[in-house]
């Protein structure tokens, strides 16, 4: 392995599981060290065991992300829209996308009724559009896709495999920030969950009554840090098409 390509590696590991670890792990350890300072006597064994534990977590965090929401929402979205089926789509999805069109609908009424016209944009928002290529029909050719038996786990993992021994620096930056901050609110939120559980059955454990307060704090701090790189999904997404369509166009 080339030195930049470790370099790469542990930068990945580095924000995919380290971080989120140590915002999973970082508040019983803060905490312990406040009540409990006898236990952090040898400097370099807390350490080492703290950035194991670390890693650790964040694998853990990491794998949960693979399992539960591998595919980006963004993604998912747009197969959704290509197919106009909604099975593609999360349960939230389903319900945010409904209650979307009850906004639109409701919008579309209210300007009708004072006599506003609807502004058309001079950009399509459609990325199809766009690029002018129909990904259904492509990717049905070129990857043997069959859109009726295959999950959205398919579909997004073949395009991925196909794509990613050419992906370009801004894509590999693009899937690293996704990746970043799912993981980081899953351990931000496992936090929460985990300290919690712990605290509420006594309600008197000072070292668990900060966790959960610290824990709190950090999943406040990743809800903001993914309201502000929320656009990462749309920008990773838009990256693989834009891949696809210039290898199979």
């Amino acid at each position: 392995m080339s030195v930049q390509a470790a370099a790469s590696v542990s930068i990945y590991d580095f924000f995919t599981r380290i971080i989120p670890g140590s915002v999973l792990v970082a508040p019983g350890i803060i905490s312990l060290s406040a009540f409990e300072p006898d236990l952090f006597n040898n400097i370099t064994v807390v350490i080492i065991s703290a950035a194991l534990l670390c890693f650790l977590a964040g694998e853990l965090m990491n794998l949960l992300r693979e399992i539960l929401f591998r595919v980006p929402w963004t993604f998912r979205r747009f197969l959704a829209r290509i197919t106009d089926d909604d099975r593609h789509l999360t349960s939230l999805q389903r319900v945010l996308r409904r209650v979307e069109m009850v906004i639109r609908d409701f919008g579309s009424t209210i300007r009708r009724k004072i006599g506003v016209p609807k502004e058309q944009s001079s950009r399509p928002r459609d990325l199809e559009k766009r690029l002018s290529f129909g990904f259904k029909e492509s990717i049905k050719e070129e990857l043997s896709v069959d859109f009726t038996t295959f999950s959205t786990y398919d579909i997004y993992d073949l395009l991925v495999l196909e794509l990613e021994p050419e992906f370009r620096r801004s894509t590999r930056r693009a899937r690293l920030m996704h990746e970043f901050t799912m993981n980081l609110k899953i351990a931000a939120g496992s936090g929460v969950l985990i300290y919690s559980a712990f605290y509420l059955p006594e309600g008197r454990n000072l070292v668990l009554r900060y966790a959960v307060a610290f824990s709190l704090g950090l999943l406040a701090l990743s809800w903001l840090i993914s309201r502000i790189s929320e656009s990462s999904s749309n920008i990773y997404t838009e990256a693989l098409l834009k891949q696809y369509y210039q290898k199979f166009r």
